[in-house]
């Protein structure tokens, strides 16, 4: 028998650079990355700080033009669309879980995780079903008696799990976690990637996690290292489904 077709991958960057000008000088932070991540997939970025770890994040969302590269998803240029066309895909499709949380202060716990569903301008008669599905997922990260508490009156590990059930509200094909228990003691940052892990599990969801930390990033299923905007090891993987 003939061997599988390949699977087109999740999020593919080709010869991504990032430059910035200040004053004179021209920092460099991301030196032509080659990377391919598959459907379904939990790839860790990990490097020292500054070494453009979230500056890569960054482009790979949709949130940062880089200076010279592609980025794609699922096979479409990220940065040949229109500021607009990018936005809505990235609403649609791409959660963000960072190492601050962006939580609305003004707003409630489930307020705030139906932010985007607000946005994505949900019909009347669909609200009570994605209400529902925000309920669920406070439920799911253990926060559902939270759920008309205000930010302010949760602990940074209750914070961050809001924050991940928000980055999940729209059923995204990709989370990209941004350090995401930088901010946290050891206990708190257990539970928020146990739920990271546990919520984003299934054969298509794709993740991609940044973090400092060999032990978080040996949870996933592999590893690339960015040292001074270049990746070091394993940047291309066999792209098949998870």
């Amino acid at each position: 028998m003939p061997p599988p077709a390949p699977t087109t991958p999740r999020i593919e960057a080709s010869g991504l650079c990032r430059r910035f000008e200040i004053g004179p000088r021209t920092i460099e932070v991301l030196r032509g990355v080659d990377l391919a991540v598959a459907p379904g997939e939990r790839l860790a970025v990990i490097g020292a700080s500054g070494s453009g770890k979230t500056t890569l994040l960054h482009i790979l969302a949709g949130l940062d033009r880089p200076t010279a590269g592609v980025a794609r998803l699922d096979g479409c240029d990220l940065y040949a669309m229109s500021d607009g066309a990018r936005a809505a895909l990235r609403q649609r499709r791409i959660g963000l879980v960072f190492q601050a949380y962006h939580l609305l202060p003004e707003l409630s716990v489930l307020d705030n995780v139906l932010l985007p569903a607000r946005i994505g301008r949900i019909r009347s008669a669909e609200f009570a079903a994605v209400r529902r599905r925000a309920r669920d997922l406070l439920e799911r990260v253990g926060l559902a008696d939270r759920a008309d508490h205000r930010p302010n009156e949760l602990s940074g590990g209750e914070q961050q799990r809001v924050a991940l059930a928000r980055a999940l509200m729209n059923d995204p094909d990709v989370v990209f976690a941004d350090e995401p228990t930088g901010n946290l003691d050891s206990e708190s940052g257990e539970a928020v990637l146990r739920c990271l892990f546990e919520l984003s599990a299934g054969p298509q969801r794709t993740v991609i996690l940044v973090t400092h930390n060999p032990e978080i990033a040996a949870r996933c299923d592999r590893t690339v290292h960015l040292r001074d905007g270049r990746i070091e090891s394993s940047p291309i993987a066999p792209i098949a489904p998870h």
